[in-house]
């Protein structure tokens, strides 16, 4: 975070210049490059992504095991009412 805040400040020494620039092309190339971009960057974790990514693959195994032992009782049970 503490980069974030260090691209803002410099983003800020380039404000005066944006008076001969234009304020608009200022935020758009400076401010949001640098300022924005860290933010964004700061929020993304890749930690996190893959802790959700094994939490969904192991729930979803864990719902293919059920189906497969659901599947075997169902098959069992059709035997018996075929043979009876």
């Amino acid at each position: 975070m503490w980069c974030a805040y260090l691209f803002a400040v410099l983003t800020l020494f380039g404000l005066p210049s944006a008076a001969v620039g234009g304020i608009v092309r200022w935020i758009a190339r400076t401010f949001l490059q640098l300022g924005l971009l860290s933010l964004i960057l700061w929020g993304h974790n890749p930690q996190a992504a893959d802790q959700r990514a094994q939490a969904t693959f192991d729930d979803a195994d864990a719902i293919l095991r059920e189906a497969v032992e659901l599947q075997k009782l169902l098959a069992e049970q059709d035997k018996v009412l075929i043979d009876a």
